[in-house]
């Protein structure tokens, strides 16, 4: 049986203090062509490709019962896109509620927007982890489904768009991909202009990274590499990692107050990744 995961949209609030989480943002992107349209009216056909992103913050806490873990996420991160070449495009919203249910078995992604008119946008994604080999009841992946998932023709996973009024229509999916990403630690934080700390980069893969340089309102601050920040020794994770010593000696060049350190990094192949957080000094 296909059991949809759903994922619920809350207001993220901006929080400062050493308890503050960590966020694992994890982004994947699926491929997958259309299978099945019950309501002709949406302008998509039998056999049209099919991509889409989904992402959702790893580090939320789950409730079990039953068996199901179910996570309300919150947005953003969290966020779907779907879009159907040569067809419509779909696209959540902030004001969308999501949320997760996981099996040992079963992983579904669904996002719903608020009522229009009485009735609600859906978008559900589903796998079928019918080995336990990728999620679990305990926490969300941090990886993308293994190519293991695809090609079977009684578990495929699905795509499930239904606008509002419709019935929608169906696509399986057939590749997915982690998209790159930076988690920054410290995280979105508070310190004294006695704190001492070191600020690392964490990448979702092992990549290999060309340069990064950080800024604050469009100007470089000494946070770089090559420069004042290097990789980090490899790790079981096979994660690239950066490290930039002494942190708590730029942010205090900045002076005191609130300020959004943004981070570029450029990887071997041309593209780029990009994160922020925002450290608030106290004096």
């Amino acid at each position: 049986m296909r059991k949809a995961v759903w994922l619920g949209i809350c207001t993220l609030a901006l929080g400062f203090g050493a308890g503050v989480a960590s966020a694992e943002v994890v982004t994947i992107a699926v491929t997958g062509h259309v299978t099945q349209v019950p309501d002709s009216s949406l302008g998509v056909t039998v056999g049209q490709a099919l991509t889409a992103t989904y992402s959702y913050d790893s580090s939320t806490s789950g409730s079990t019962s039953s068996g199901t873990t179910t996570y309300l996420l919150a947005s953003p991160p969290a966020a779907i896109g779907v879009s159907v070449a040569g067809g419509p495009t779909y696209q959540s919203q902030n004001s969308w509620t999501f949320q997760v249910a996981e099996t040992s078995v079963n992983f579904t992604y669904t996002a719903t927007s608020l009522p229009t008119n009485g009735s609600s946008t859906t978008i559900s994604l589903a796998y079928f982890d019918q080995g336990s080999t990728w999620g679990g009841t305990s926490s969300l992946p941090t990886t993308a489904p293994p190519a293991s998932f695809f090609g079977s023709s009684m578990f495929s996973p699905y795509i499930h768009v239904q606008p509002a009024g419709s019935s929608g229509f169906f696509a399986q999916l057939d590749t997915a991909t982690l998209v790159p990403s930076i988690m920054v630690s410290p995280a979105n934080s508070s310190f004294i202009s006695q704190q001492s700390f070191d600020a690392v980069l964490l990448l979702s893969a092992q990549l290999s990274v060309t340069s990064m340089q950080a800024s604050v309102g469009g100007t470089s601050i000494n946070f770089s590499y090559p420069g004042t920040c290097q990789l980090a020794a490899a790790n079981n994770a096979q994660r690239t990692a950066l490290i930039c010593p002494n942190a708590a000696t730029v942010l205090a060049g900045l002076g005191g107050g609130l300020h959004t350190i943004n981070w570029l990094i450029t990887l071997a192949d041309g593209s780029t990744l990009q994160q922020s957080v925002v450290w608030n000094l106290v004096l």
